[in-house]
């Protein structure tokens, strides 16, 4: 009877149970974390356990090509990777399936860093923008973008409460400039850390742009007698006060069409400029002074009579 209750048992133990052979073999896929540059190519291989796999294959909706395979594994080439995808590599068994999936992350460097000031003149207690894009990154969530004002961290933008898919990778702060801002030098920096899916660390640079600041709300003013002797050589004045920077103060002078020559000079936040005018015709004329600081141009006129000696003007002495 003990003979016969081991036989029965020894029987059962060589039936395989309903689901044995699903736990007995695996599915898998090498690499098993993929990290592609746009637009380039991935080589996969999924393999499986089983001793005779039955249909077997990738699910993509990325071109792909057999490149080889064995009895339990197969290799394909995956061409053209623009996006972020999800493959699926699967193996049947005994007439069970298994499947694995691979995320296969698309990145592009910032190979493009953009900065944009605006104006890149800007008056006292005036309001200026600095904007930097980058054209072309991704994964946007390892994005980093940097604002710097020389060597000073402006201001620090990431992405990683990224919400909207299309979000550009830009960063934009207002400024209100001051005097001391004249001549700094504005650049952006990008990073892309790629080291949670596995990668390194990207690094993009914008060309630098320099802001100039002005100060220029004062009208020139013209010195010079308003009569004129025909023929006389006189001495014309323009001068401009509050003017920042004095010294790029740009005047040109003018006796009605003739433009003349001046010579200038600064001091402090003033300037000021000097030519010698010789009206050759009697009549009204005009003097104009026109004064250039950065982008604005201010313009002064002056009228004046020029007048000549006739004999008949001159009395005699009497003795």
């Amino acid at each position: 009877m003990k003979m016969l209750l081991l036989g029965i048992w020894t029987l059962l133990a060589l039936i395989p149970c309903p689901g044995t052979t699903e736990v007995l073999f695996q599915v898998s896929v090498h690499p098993n974390q993929a990290l592609v540059e746009f637009g380039h190519s991935l080589t996969i291989n999924c393999s499986t356990t089983c001793p005779d796999p039955g249909p077997s294959g990738i699910e993509t909706f990325l071109k792909k090509t057999q490149l080889s395979k064995g009895s339990q594994w197969k290799e394909f080439l995956l061409e053209g990777i623009t996006e972020n995808s999800v493959l699926q590599c699967f193996f049947s068994c005994a007439g069970v399936q298994k499947d694995t999936a691979l995320d296969i992350t698309m990145y592009q460097p910032p190979e493009q860093v953009i900065l944009d000031l605006q104006p890149e003149w800007v008056a006292i207690d005036e309001a200026f923008t600095v904007k930097c894009h980058v054209p072309s990154v991704a994964p946007l969530q390892s994005l980093t973008l940097t604002l710097l004002q020389g060597d000073q961290e402006l201001h620090r933008k990431d992405f990683l409460s990224l919400s909207l898919v299309s979000q550009r990778a830009e960063v934009t702060v207002n400024v209100r400039a001051q005097r001391e801002n004249d001549r700094h030098n504005f650049s952006c920096r990008a990073e892309l850390d790629l080291s949670p899916h596995g990668g390194g660390l990207f690094h993009g640079s914008s060309a630098t742009k320099q802001l100039r600041i002005f100060e220029f709300s004062q009208n020139p003013q013209i010195l010079v007698p308003s009569l004129l002797e025909v023929g006389m050589a006189e001495t014309m004045s323009c001068e401009v006060v509050r003017v920042f920077p004095a010294q790029e103060a740009v005047f040109r002078m003018f006796l009605e069409d003739q433009e003349l020559s001046p010579f200038s000079s600064w001091k402090g936040d003033a300037a000021w400029a000097s030519a010698t005018i010789q009206a050759m015709e009697t009549g009204d004329q005009e003097l104009t002074c026109l004064v250039s600081v950065g982008p604005v141009e201010q313009k002064a006129r002056k009228p004046v009579h020029v007048y000549t000696f006739r004999s008949s003007d001159i009395i005699p002495r009497v003795s």
